[in-house]
């Protein structure tokens, strides 16, 4: 466990978590990236040990125990066990009393200041959901029906949705200390003049961890609302409503697309789940003809499938169609990904020349998606059936050392300045001319006062998306997601922000706001578990 927690803290500034068990598939995969240095000394470590327990085993054998003495050395193990995690492992008040070497926020500071075991003995608990307190179903069953039907959307204008969640997709290349000959985001700045909405969603992660601002866009529910550090899709066993599943409720066809494998994170189970009619991923649509870059399926590939299969959706269907995609290609490690060896970024303090090099060739990697965007926006434009675009990143790069010279702070404090600059990606909404023309979405945007929308968290912005379409009557939940939104617009894990747009500690929270978010996540609860929408 020791070696597995070191690794991952390398890998993802995080400790090893009690949930993370649930992706044995997915650390298996990971693996398969890792320098064969790195895994052949593990494997040579795991060997000798096992070859020093077989030798103690030899030397030291002993007279075999009678089997009640055996029995009874099993059952003092296992009430010791119990005993001391129901009154050391598993208290509140031994847990908080030892002081944390950096910030509490943090769970590698956390990890290295509590003791690796003693924080993962006590995150047990939160391996499972917990049920809120005075939570009942009933209560919010009677909340969610809605007296908006599926057949009141029969004659609403539909546009097609395509969705994007860019790999570690970021403006990082804007800060004061950077400078480069050319703007890694000319094409989405300039699409942004043009959009609907821009601005910066606020995620719930750092380097890592996609799929749950993928889980918060497509359902409105909050990682920060679930008091868990298991990863959310690991929660989704059974129907769930959301994006996918409202719309096509009102007429949409629905596809995934994920040109990675489909175990990962158990995609191929959750977006089934989840309503998707179809899952794109590499081992069907993204098998043949597919090209790499940086060790991953490039952009330009993804986007040439999501194109592909929307034309073929054009030819064969009057139906409107969502299409939600996930990219991979930029994903890091940075240092070295793309072979550049010399840095064309600059930097006006100190900084490491191997951070500058990693910083370089994500950079490169960011310039790559701005292409793709470019074209895909290029070709929309000349649909002449109506599409509305959402382009986000899914978190910030796992550029620690980078982010720390030049200023971004990493503590999860609130701070003087930007305390969710760790957490912030880009976002916009954006339509094409045959939807300004039959749908003109942004009177849409200055009555519904989204003009000034320009911060808020990625959990928000699926729900905007409907309420933006029209389409928010579906779900009573999304409604009061939006009303959350409203009154705090950035729920943060760490920090949370009032509809002034101050930052402030997640321990000043008024009671107003206590009330509303208690519902939120209660309601959230509900939608998770306890929802049987096959009714």
């Amino acid at each position: 466990m020791g070696l597995v927690n070191h690794n991952k803290i390398l890998l993802r500034s995080e400790p090893f978590m009690p949930g993370d068990i649930a992706l044995v598939r997915e650390l298996m995969g990971i693996i398969d990236t890792l320098d064969q240095s790195v895994l052949t000394g593990g494997i040579a470590i795991l060997v000798a040990l096992l070859l020093l327990m077989m030798l103690s085993l030899v030397l030291f054998r002993r007279t075999k125990m009678r089997w009640y003495v055996q029995l009874i050395g099993l059952i003092a193990v296992v009430m010791a066990a119990v005993f001391s995690y129901q009154t050391v492992y598993d208290n509140d008040k031994y847990y908080t009393a030892i002081p944390v070497d950096g910030y509490e926020y943090n769970r590698t500071d956390v990890s290295g200041s509590r003791g690796f075991i003693f924080m993962f003995t006590y995150e047990i608990h939160n391996a499972f959901m917990q049920k809120p307190e005075e939570y009942q179903a009933e209560e919010y069953q009677k909340m969610d029906e809605s007296e908006v039907t599926p057949a009141d959307y029969d004659d609403a204008v539909k546009p097609h949705i395509i969705m994007v969640m860019s790999e570690a997709f970021s403006d990082i290349s804007d800060n004061v200390h950077l400078s480069m000959e050319e703007d890694p985001l000319e094409n989405f700045k300039k699409i942004s003049e043009d959009s609907l909405m821009s601005g910066y969603a606020v995620t719930n992660i750092y380097g890592g961890g996609t799929v749950v601002s993928e889980y918060e866009a497509l359902t409105g529910i909050s990682f920060a609302s679930l008091y868990t550090p298991t990863m959310p899709y690991y929660y989704v066993r059974k129907d769930i409503d959301c994006l996918p599943r409202l719309l096509s409720s009102i007429g949409y066809d629905t596809m995934a697309f994920h040109p990675g494998f489909p175990w990962f994170y158990n995609r191929q189970n959750v977006y089934e789940k989840m309503g998707f009619d179809s899952f794109f991923h590499c081992d069907n649509a993204f098998y043949d003809d597919r090209e790499f870059a940086g060790g991953y399926i490039t952009e330009a590939t993804t986007f040439h499938q999501l194109i592909s299969k929307f034309e073929n959706h054009l030819n064969s269907s009057d139906a409107p169609l969502f299409e939600f995609c996930v990219t991979i290609e930029n994903h890091g490690g940075y240092e070295g990904k793309y072979g550049i060896t010399e840095a064309s970024v600059e930097c006006d303090i100190p900084i490491k020349e191997s951070d500058l090099l990693a910083l370089t060739n994500y950079l490169y990697g960011v310039n790559r998606a701005d292409e793709e965007l470019g074209h895909l926006v290029e070709y929309l434009e000349t649909v002449e059936e109506p599409v509305v675009l959402v382009y986000y990143g899914d978190h910030k790069p796992l550029l620690t050392g980078t982010f720390e010279t030049i200023g971004y702070d990493l503590s999860g404090e609130v701070l003087e300045g930007n305390s969710v600059e760790q957490y912030q990606t880009p976002f916009l909404i954006w339509e094409n001319q045959a939807s300004r023309e039959s749908l003109d979405l942004s009177e849409n945007v200055a009555e519904l006062g989204f003009s000034d929308l320009d911060d808020f968290s990625v959990a928000y912005l699926g729900s905007t998306l409907m309420e933006l379409l029209g389409f928010d009557g579906l779900s009573p939940f999304l409604q009061y997601v939006n009303t959350v939104r409203d009154q705090v617009p950035i729920w943060n894990l760490s920090v949370w922000a009032s509809s002034g747009g101050t930052l402030q500690s997640k321990d000043d929270i008024p009671d107003n706001i206590v009330d509303l978010l208690s519902t939120y996540r209660s309601w959230s609860y509900y939608k998770l578990f306890d929802d049987d929408i096959s009714n």
